[in-house]
């Protein structure tokens, strides 16, 4: 209990604690047992709920969240239908354009993962 005070080690530390440097081994669940029967657990820290952003006070268009990805990557295709995409030639990459204010999403197709194929989703 001396080191428990002096230190403020929980049951985790105490044991390796003792078992560096006293060579005493004694079960961590053991420890917390007995500090919890002294009545000295640990002391929670308050945590308040995460702040969330107000999107409503935005102007609208004013933020904007881009996203990129390339299509073939995801798992939705088989393998047949991955070969068909590459024999047709289509587009490999997808930019998502997401305006959080009005959840509104425009979407892009590109055959190069560039930022002048980025940008021109927003042109």
């Amino acid at each position: 209990m001396r080191l428990r005070d002096s230190s403020d080690f929980g049951p985790k530390r105490l044991h390796l604690w003792l078992k560096r440097n006293l060579k005493i081994e004694i079960a961590i669940s053991t420890i917390a047992k007995y500090l919890h029967k002294h009545g000295q657990t640990n002391k929670y820290l308050k945590r308040g709920t995460a702040k969330s952003f107000d999107w409503k006070s935005l102007r609208l268009f004013s933020a904007l969240q881009m996203d990129a990805k390339e299509i073939l990557d995801s798992k939705v295709f088989t393998q047949e239908e991955r070969w068909l995409y590459q024999d047709l030639e289509l587009p490999l990459y997808q930019f998502t354009a997401i305006f959080p204010r009005i959840r509104a999403r425009f979407i892009s197709f590109s055959f190069q993962n560039t930022k002048r194929a980025s940008l021109n989703l927003l042109e």
